[in-house]
């Protein structure tokens, strides 16, 4: 069985407002050092705090050696 996808049909049958009203908004433009800013404090953050969950994280400061005294 082959399925046609008419995205525009879809769309105008107003089935689905959110998505139409979605796609018609003019978006701003993006300001990519921000978002890859946050990204990459997301992931350090994660790292000093043990990742989500806790699991395999430690307290020790950043660079210390496990096992160190």
């Amino acid at each position: 069985m082959e399925r046609s996808w008419d995205t525009a049909g879809r769309l105008a049958s107003g089935r689905y407002p959110r998505l139409a009203a979605a796609i018609a908004e003019d978006a701003p433009p993006a300001d990519y050092e921000a978002v890859f800013e946050r990204a990459v404090n997301r992931i350090l953050d994660a790292f000093e705090h043990g990742g989500s969950g806790g699991s395999g994280g430690t307290d020790a400061p950043r660079g210390a050696r496990p096992g160190a005294p």
